[in-house]
């Protein structure tokens, strides 16, 4: 039996929205669609602009939070269209929202993401399902509890027992899984593409590494 969701995600570049269609019915997990939406040069620097400042004004949160909601909308329509499925199908959309300030290891600790879910549901007329750190940072975690619980049913469906997962985005995440000992764990393990897209701006080059070009062109030391 189907059982059709959207996920969304935009990262710390803050390139664009990444959306994809998926069916995770009868225990398996098949991409019916995918596509990304670019943000506008405006919004993304607004964005930076939030992201660089020490505080922020309730308005500018809101501000943020409304342009992102219409976009990751805009971003799920232009995906069923595109995917030609009926929207009465979707059980549900998820939305990570687009990370402005992150500190889970502050004294009073904290993660504040844009793109009203309000907004998103009344504008596809999905429902939607957001705020997936705040339970986890107040609980002492880093806010990313459901990375882990992904690779853990990735090693489920290939039949493995154990297993290492490293996901290099604006932030590194790491998991760790290995069954026969009941361990799942995982956290943030460094920077990764932020300072890569750093690197790249402030030497004109673009607004991240394309391709990974610059990153290939160095040299590994084990």
């Amino acid at each position: 039996m189907e059982q059709i969701f959207v996920g969304l995600m935009s990262g710390t570049s803050i390139d664009s929205i990444d959306s994809v269609l998926v069916d995770l019915g009868c225990r398996r997990l098949k991409i019916l669609e995918k596509k990304s939406t670019k943000i506008p040069k405006r919004l993304k620097m607004d964005t930076l602009k939030a992201i660089d400042n020490e505080s922020l004004s309730k308005k500018e949160i809101l501000y943020l939070d409304e342009q992102f909601g219409t976009l990751f909308a805009r971003a799920v329509l232009d995906l069923i269209k595109k995917g030609k499925i009926e929207k009465s199908k979707i059980i549900a959309i998820g939305s990570h929202g687009q990370t402005i300030k992150h500190s889970p290891g502050s004294d009073k600790p904290y993660s504040i993401q844009v793109g009203s879910p309000i907004k998103i549901s009344k504008l596809t007329g999905i429902k939607t399902v957001a705020d997936f750190r705040s339970k986890d940072i107040k609980e002492g975690g880093q806010g990313a509890p459901l990375t882990p619980l992904f690779h853990q049913f990735i090693l489920k469906l290939n039949n493995l027992q154990k297993g290492i997962f490293i996901n290099i985005g604006g932030i590194s995440n790491l998991t760790y899984i290995d069954k026969q000992k009941n361990l799942l764990f995982g956290f943030d393990c460094g920077p990764g593409n932020c300072l890569m897209d750093s690197w790249i701006r402030s030497h004109g080059k673009g607004e991240y590494d394309e391709s990974g070009k610059w990153a290939s062109s160095g040299k590994v030391i084990p």
